[in-house]
């Protein structure tokens, strides 16, 4: 909050409205106080009972939280408790409030004792739809209104008041003249001008517009814009143009659009509307083009679209973003009312626009692959000049190759089955088979490796900004491409537990880390999927031996299939203690760690129960034979329990009835333990 400077505090300014005769109070620290960026008010005491507002400017959740602790001490020092009051605010300035600053305002309002009339006053026709006072207000207990001019307001007031607490003469008789406020110069460089005129409405889709500070066309668009909707819209804002109210605005401008409440546009429009605005821009040149408030959709069409018009877009959260990106700005082009175009400008503009189209071709290349077929959705030659061109290739290759490796992961199970009928084949199709998984999957790494990088360095902004939803396309492309480096990993961890290859590094940790860490690492899929996960313990093994990691390798996928097959229901994780394995043929005094997953999911066929441990091998039913997965998960997570000496099995009633998966771990209990 800050104060005009080079003022004295103890001055005191007592004079006498010529219009309404009340007696004015005001004071140097009262006048033009400052809240945040662009929120000002001036307090003036009318009468005994009558505090004046006159306000100006934008104010967040913050700015109106300071304002009212200073309006709070003000009517401290010149109204008493005992005493109501009305409050009035001049408005004629305000661009307006957020909506946390608006709820906080009401809230404010209702609780203010004494306080037995809001009035506001010079309300432009958008913050008087803004605000909708008479609905949002007319349930505290005072009475909120609307006036025409400061005379009307003070006129309302008196009639709320007592005669005793107005400490006033009668008004003058010329009382009925229209007046905008009790001075003649603006507190504030604001300006907001506006007219019933400036307004479209058809369907579901309204748009208004105002005139802010002479220089920036804000407008707030309301639902779905669609093609009829744009004609009349740009016929709107051509009469704003002709309008003798516009003042400056026609020589320069920015453009806000105000899109909290819109709710997007087809693809086509959104054409559409680009052709207009940058066919308007050739007729009325603006500075830049500001959007705020748009969801992650418009946003994402937002920067899919700004590369192909020849003027600057930026995008803000709100209002007060949108007026800091003007300000700043204003600031850098200070002395010249248009800024100056020159070659190296220009060819700055070029390059940026260049890379930007790179970046948003690249991230519809990307969404457009289909990891269920063969092939990459476009194989048009590109441009050597593309600085993506390796970026591209790379994405080819390792689709290329992962077909390739599915393809002969389908001639290998049938090579597999065949085998299987002799059993002396057996084993030597399922070395053949795993030889050449692991040598493919070592030769995929280096692919893999390249989109990854590449796509980190686009994600971190190394080939120019990148706006938050192209950041969200390049993150799904480095998921796709982390769910590839997991079939790589499993593929190789099968390899090496089928040739005898596999070492455990053993070491020890607590049974509960164990368990709660997975269902940790598990609770982001749980919520997307809306399933409900909980824990219970049965006086489990304090501390076990074991691998960790593979361990959690094993955790991780017991929870992750049950979490992926019950969407919208439940899996809980029970841990206990046991001596001894269930397995009759186990040894028998060991102590066991014993954890039990069990969903509600899609549940499995009896004749599956064992069938889903096997490499490659899914329980498939009418119900999740679209849902991805390996077919690795559960196979690598039993060898790497019969490595530790424990054993795991699946239990189900069958489909629809949910599924029980058990692990069994030896404690192996030491003296370091």
């Amino acid at each position: 909050m800050e104060h005009p400077e080079n003022q004295d505090s103890e001055i005191e300014t007592n004079q006498s409205c010529p219009i309404t005769g009340l007696p004015i109070l005001s004071k140097p620290e009262w006048t033009d106080v400052r809240f945040g960026k662009t929120y000002r008010i001036t307090f003036r005491l009318l009468g005994k009972s009558i505090l004046l507002l006159q306000i100006s400017g934008y104010a967040a959740l913050q700015d109106i939280q300071d304002a009212l602790r200073f309006t709070d001490s003000v009517l401290e020092e010149v109204i008493s408790r005992d005493r109501g009051y009305v409050l009035l605010e001049d408005v004629s300035n305000t661009i307006g409030l957020s909506r946390e600053a608006r709820r906080y305002l009401i809230e404010y309002l209702k609780k203010r004792e004494g306080l037995r009339c809001v009035i506001y006053y010079g309300i432009s026709p958008l913050l008087r739809l803004s605000f909708n006072l008479g609905k949002r207000l007319n349930i505290v207990p005072f009475v909120a209104e609307i006036a025409d001019n400061h005379v009307d307001a003070v006129g309302r007031a008196q009639e709320m008041l007592p005669d005793a607490q107005l400490n006033a003469g009668k008004p003058h008789a010329d009382t009925d003249r229209h007046v905008r406020g009790t001075h003649d110069e603006d507190v504030s460089p604001h300006r907001v001008v506006s007219h019933p005129d400036w307004y479209h409405q058809a369907g579901n889709h309204s748009i208004r517009f105002e005139i802010v500070n002479d220089n920036i066309l804000h407008g707030i668009s309301i639902g779905r814009l669609e093609n009829e909707h744009i004609d009349p819209v740009f016929s709107v804002k051509e009469k704003i143009m002709k309008s003798s109210l516009t003042l400056g605005v026609s020589d320069s401008y920015y453009y806000v659009l105000g899109l909290t409440e819109a709710q997007g546009t087809a693809q086509g429009v959104r054409k559409s509307y680009v052709e207009a605005v940058s066919a308007w821009y050739e007729e009325h040149p603006f500075r830049m083009l500001i959007f705020y408030g748009a969801n992650k959709w418009l946003k994402a069409g937002i920067a899919l679209a700004r590369h192909l018009v020849p003027f600057r877009v930026r995008v803000a959260d709100d209002l007060d973003g949108a007026l800091a990106i003007i300000a700043e700005d204003a600031s850098a082009t200070v002395g010249s009312s248009i800024p100056p175009v020159t070659e190296d400008s220009t060819e700055k503009s070029d390059v940026n626009n260049q890379v930007q189209y790179h970046v948003n071709d690249l991230l519809q290349y990307i969404e457009g692959i289909s990891w269920e077929i063969d092939g990459v959705p476009d194989e048009r030659e590109r441009d050597s000049s593309n600085p993506f061109w390796p970026v591209f290739d790379a994405i080819d290759l390792i689709k290329w190759e992962l077909d390739d490796i599915l393809d002969k992961r389908e001639q290998a199970e049938q090579e597999l089955g065949r085998a299987k009928e002799a059993a002396e084949a057996a084993d030597t199709a399922r070395r053949v088979k795993n030889e050449f998984l692991a040598n493919v999957s070592h030769e995929l790494r280096t692919p893999l490796t390249h989109i990854i990088g590449f796509t980190q360095l686009v994600a971190d902004g190394r080939f120019g900004s990148v706006n938050e939803a192209q950041e969200e396309h390049l993150r799904q492309a480095l998921e796709s491409s982390g769910h590839l480096r997991d079939l790589i990993d499993d593929i190789l961890d099968l390899s090496e537990i089928e040739a005898g290859r596999m070492e455990l590094q053993i070491s020890s940790f607590r049974s509960d880390a164990l368990l709660h860490e997975a269902v940790q690492a598990i609770s982001d899929a749980a919520a997307t999927g809306m399933v409900s996960i909980s824990v219970e313990t049965e006086d489990p093994p304090e501390v076990i031996l074991g691998d960790r990691p593979k361990l959690d390798q094993v955790m991780y996928n017991l929870l992750s299939n049950a979490v992926k097959f019950s969407p919208g229901g439940t899996v809980s994780v029970h841990a206990t203690s046991r001596r001894g394995s269930s397995d009759v043929k186990a040894s028998g005094d060991d102590a066991m760690l014993v954890v039990t997953v069990i969903d509600s999911g899609t549940g499995i066929q009896n004749d599956d129960l064992d069938r889903v441990f096997l490499p490659f091998e899914r329980a498939v039913s009418p119900t999740n034979w679209h849902m991805r997965g390996t077919g690795l998960g559960l196979s690598v997570a039993r060898e790497i329990v019969k490595l530790h000496g424990g054993r795991i099995w699946a239990e189900s009633d069958g489909p629809e009835k949910g599924s029980t998966f058990v692990m069994e771990i030896p404690v192996r209990e030491s003296d370091s333990a």
